[in-house]
């Protein structure tokens, strides 16, 4: 890669992944979903302030609750429509807040903010007001990224743990100006390097930035880990690291270029019950009875199956799509 080494690393340690089920197609669908939530256990230590109120009407990208601690942070809905549901848990914590289309028109897939300049204050403050600030997620303990501090390095997690996983590869083939925008972006927010973690020999990006510092991870399941990442590659130097997803990356890179931030991913549906392996674009935090309907095969279908979302080995039984790799 352009004035970077790619670093290999195999992993011997810990478990196997498991073999795909099916065959996948490398073309993501559009998956029409009417209801999505956000869920708190995505989110640890925050203490929600609600914008909103249930049976409130909301437009994609409108703040839904902030931090109570810090007040920058925001957390917007992906879709257009009306709060069906707002349930708490312990302590006065959300629990999950509902989002229903009002109609089954198609609503717009990205939120639009002031497109930023090129240096940290302005990316940060664009980040803030998209919603797209909580993609950022601190080691060891997965708590939000502090608004506050800078940290030494970011880690970029681009591999894939799974055979089932969407290809990394693919999608950012498919956004590869996004991608790179967002790459070189990540620089500014950090005072080291933007280390990317891949799975792939195959360079991810040709972006010239001394910066950005590759490396290739195979072996294990454990190799598609950011905590394996970082101890592999992070210096007695980098101290602070916070970690993000490529595809949050795609999307940061739309922000800068567009001002646009899109409120859907790319993920793969599969399982011995599925009719076959699939890549579908959804919107974050999509129900999960929606997406698997009329996937299944068999006359069982859906009501003798457990959902997954996340992987064979650390997803959960869920009822919508959890954040990608809260359970790094």
């Amino acid at each position: 890669v352009a004035e970077s080494v790619l670093k290999q690393i195999t992993i011997r340690n810990g478990l196997t992944a498991p073999a795909a089920h099916k065959n996948q197609s490398d073309i993501a669908e559009e998956a029409h979903i009417t209801e999505v939530a956000l869920l708190g256990s995505d989110y640890r230590n925050i203490r929600p302030t609600l914008e909103i109120a249930e049976r409130s009407k909301v437009s994609v990208g409108q703040t839904l609750f902030r931090d109570r601690y810090n007040d920058e942070i925001c957390f917007v809905s992906p879709i257009a429509g009306t709060v069906k549901a707002i349930e708490r848990g312990a302590r006065r914590t959300i629990s999950r807040i509902i989002v229903s289309k009002v109609s089954k028109a198609k609503s717009p897939e990205a939120s639009s903010v002031a497109t930023p300049s090129k240096n940290r204050a302005s990316i940060r403050d664009a980040m803030l007001a998209s919603g797209l600030w909580p993609a950022f997620v601190t080691r060891p303990f997965g708590d939000l990224a502090r608004t506050t501090i800078i940290p030494d390095a970011i880690f970029i997690n681009a591999a894939r743990r799974t055979p089932d996983a969407p290809d990394p590869i693919a999608i950012i083939e498919h956004e590869q100006e996004a991608f790179d925008l967002g790459l070189d972006s990540l620089t500014f927010l950090c005072d080291g390097s933007a280390h990317v973690c891949q799975s792939s020999a195959k360079p991810l990006t040709q972006l010239k930035n001394p910066r950005v510092q590759f490396a290739q991870f195979s072996g294990t399941y454990s190799a598609g880990l950011s905590g394996t990442h970082i101890s592999n590659l992070a210096s007695n130097d980098e101290k602070t690291v916070w970690c993000i997803n490529y595809q949050d990356v795609i999307a940061l890179g739309q922000l800068v270029g567009s001002g646009r931030v899109p409120q859907t991913r790319t993920i793969s549906i599969s399982g011995r019950q599925a009719d076959r392996r699939s890549l579908v674009r959804v919107p974050l935090g999509s129900s999960l009875r929606e997406l698997v309907s009329g996937r299944f095969s068999g006359r069982a279908g859906v009501r003798n199956s457990t959902v997954l979302s996340g992987d064979r080995i650390t997803g959960r039984p869920a009822t919508y799509l959890c954040h990608l790799y809260t359970s790094d």
